[in-house]
C-alpha cells in the first residue's frame, strides 16, 4: 500500500502568534486567498471543535471533503482530520510558536487519496501544493497583519 509522505514546512513570520493563529482558524475565508479552495463552510461548532466542508479545485479536478478541526486557543495549535471525503486519511497540523523574530509557523500534512489516478497526480504536485499553500497564508498575513510582533 502506498502512502503519501508527510510534508513539513516551517517559516518564521514577523507577526504575533495570535494574528497568525486567527488567520489559519478563519476557515471560511480560505476561498479569498487559497488558489484552489473554491468554498469553505463551517456547519457545526462544539467548543474548540468545528466540522467544515471545503470544496477544492486543483488541476481540473474538483472535490469536496469534510474535516474535523480542533482549534486549541491555549496551545496555539490547529489540527485537521478527515471526517468524510475522497481520502483514505487526511491530517494537517499547524503550530504557532513565539520566537524573538515573531512567530515560527509549523505546518505538516499527511494524506492518501482513494482514487489511484488522482493519487498519482497528487504525488507529482504534493511539494508544490504545500509550498503554495504556505505562500498563500504568508501573503494573507502580510496583507492583514499590520502589527509586527
Amino acid at each position: 500500500m502506498h502512502f503519501m509522505p508527510t510534508h513539513y514546512i516551517e517559516k518564521i513570520l514577523p507577526y504575533t502568534q495570535q494574528q497568525l493563529f486567527d488567520l489559519v482558524a478563519d476557515i471560511e475565508s480560505y476561498p479569498k486567498f487559497i488558489p484552489w479552495c473554491e468554498n469553505a463552510r463551517i456547519y457545526e461548532r462544539d467548543g474548540d471543535a468545528v466540522l467544515a466542508d471545503l470544496v477544492i479545485h486543483f488541476r481540473g479536478v474538483t472535490g469536496k471533503y469534510t474535516s474535523r478541526v480542533l482549534i486549541d486557543e491555549k496551545e496555539k495549535e490547529i489540527s485537521v482530520e478527515l471526517a468524510q471525503g475522497p481520502f483514505h486519511h487526511l491530517y494537517q497540523g499547524w503550530k504557532f510558536i513565539k520566537v524573538p523574530e515573531g512567530t515560527r509557523v509549523e505546518f505538516d500534512i499527511d494524506f492518501k487519496i482513494r482514487n489511484f489516478f488522482l493519487e498519482k497526480i497528487a504525488d507529482m504536485m504534493f511539494d508544490e501544493a504545500c509550498k503554495k499553500m504556505m505562500d498563500a497564508f504568508t501573503k494573507r498575513a502580510d496583507e492583514l497583519c499590520k502589527e509586527k510582533a
